[in-house]
């Protein structure tokens, strides 16, 4: 959501606008299937549809990582879209399940704690995948000034390479991306498949409409 908004609108010269309009669907596809999810998971808890949503983000997220300046703004859209569909059969069930593993009298620092954990290891995600970029974007154009022999004052041949280094940077930070949804795809194997008609009797359990509703306060 950071990497994409800086291609369109940097790269292919589309609008603020163009730009939204490609992550639209996206947005309301991920509120739609609010409801069906937190229903799946009242049925078969969290695990399976972790490991689908996050099958679903590493393919999605490696496609990400081949774009180029050509790359056809529906196959964005598309990606983009199934890629939110991914996300959407991660947030709540993981949210909780990880919530249905603590007591009753637990619940309320459980959803504190889990709800600052994400907000921070979002912005740490956020810096290491911008300075990855920016790093390897500046490393590239150095390599392809240097190499081609381009002289800084040639305006027009300045901004063709350095549309090539920022579209490298991009999808170097996508590769990482999608290193990062592998490591989570494996993790998910390890989930506790409880949901709410699993929690044990001294716990309360969360049901799926209490884990929509922490999952968008996040």
């Amino acid at each position: 959501m950071i990497l994409l908004p800086i291609y369109l609108q940097n790269i292919r010269g589309f609008s603020p606008l163009q730009s939204g309009k490609l992550m639209l669907p996206g947005a309301i596809l991920m509120g739609i299937m609010s409801p069906v999810t937190g229903a799946i998971f009242d049925r078969i808890g969290a695990r399976w549809l972790s490991v689908i949503g996050l099958l679903i983000m590493v393919v999605t997220t490696w496609e990400f990582t081949r774009l180029t300046e050509s790359t056809a703004y529906m196959t964005l859209l598309i990606n983009y879209t199934v890629r939110m569909l991914g996300m959407s059969l991660l947030m709540m069930p993981i949210q909780t399940a990880g919530l249905n593993q603590l007591p009753q009298r637990l619940n309320a620092h459980g959803t504190a704690m889990s709800n600052t954990l994400r907000m921070i290891s979002g912005s740490i995600g956020t810096a290491i995948l911008v300075t990855v970029m920016s790093a390897l974007s500046s490393s590239r154009l150095t390599t392809l000034v240097a190499s081609e022999g381009i002289k800084v004052t040639n305006k027009a041949e300045m901004l063709a390479v350095g549309n090539q280094a920022t579209i490298y940077g991009i999808n170097s930070a996508f590769i990482i991306a999608t290193l990062l949804s592998v490591a989570a795809l494996i993790l998910a194997f390890f989930i506790k498949n409880t949901n709410a008609q699993d929690a044990q009797p001294h716990q309360q359990p969360v049901n799926s409409k209490q884990g929509q509703t922490v999952a968008s306060s996040s």
